[in-house]
């Protein structure tokens, strides 16, 4: 039998414990800023009998339930903007990826976490209108560009390192280092081929490797 071929000069990039622990943390700071905002705009337009924006409960906009969504699921940055709401089974703690939305046009289900169940509970929460796109755009539409609030995230708090493309690398990375299996690492992340998943597990960092020799000995 012959030995797959991994391209090793494309190795997805993983997070470092500092990288997650900064990105939780701003995530949590930026919102807590922005909801003091809003409050003290509503302020100020109450003192003038102005109308009241919406309150802001949990999230100060889109940003974190998107991050969290793309670090949970490993979802690409385009099948996360496609996201309904019909495609969230709350019961069943699962999501569906559509095929017209997914890279290799193959329908794939996603078992959602307790945390991402309680990320998406607390956003539906704060919306209206749950029945159109999870993450609208503007006048509902399907949002294309995050770019301004994830840059100025990632330059305000010392996370330029971090492309929103290494959510998704960091997630099969931890599914390797896990011991996940090869086809269900695949499955989560809707590769055509196993060749590329492997990537991860290449990936696989020494500790996890040390593990395993002590548990085969």
């Amino acid at each position: 039998l012959k030995r797959l071929k991994v391209d090793r000069g494309t190795e997805p990039r993983m997070l470092t414990d500092d990288e997650r622990t900064k990105l939780f943390d701003a995530l949590e700071v930026r919102d807590k800023l922005l909801r003091e905002e809003r409050e003290n705009a509503n302020q100020w337009r109450q003192e003038r009998g102005y109308h009241l924006l919406p309150s802001l409960p949990n999230y100060g906009d889109h940003l974190t339930p998107i991050v969290l969504t793309a670090y949970y699921t490993g979802m690409r940055r385009g099948e996360v903007f496609s996201l309904m709401w019909s495609d969230i089974e709350m019961d069943s703690s699962t999501l569906v990826v559509r095929a017209e939305n997914a890279k290799t046009s193959q329908t794939r289900k996603i078992p959602v976490s307790e945390k991402l169940t309680e990320v998406m509970q607390n956003w539906r929460e704060q919306n209206s209108n749950v029945t159109g796109y999870v993450f609208p755009g503007k006048y509902g539409a399907r949002l294309d560009n995050i770019q301004k609030s994830w840059n100025g995230l990632r330059k305000n708090y010392g996370l330029e390192r971090v492309r929103f493309k290494d959510l998704r690398s960091d997630f099969g990375s931890r599914l390797a280092n896990n011991g996940v299996d090869l086809a269900v690492t695949q499955r989560l992340l809707g590769h055509s081929s196993p060749v590329v998943t492997m990537r991860y597990y290449v990936s696989i960092q020494d500790q996890t490797m040390r593990d395993a020799i002590t548990a085969a000995t």
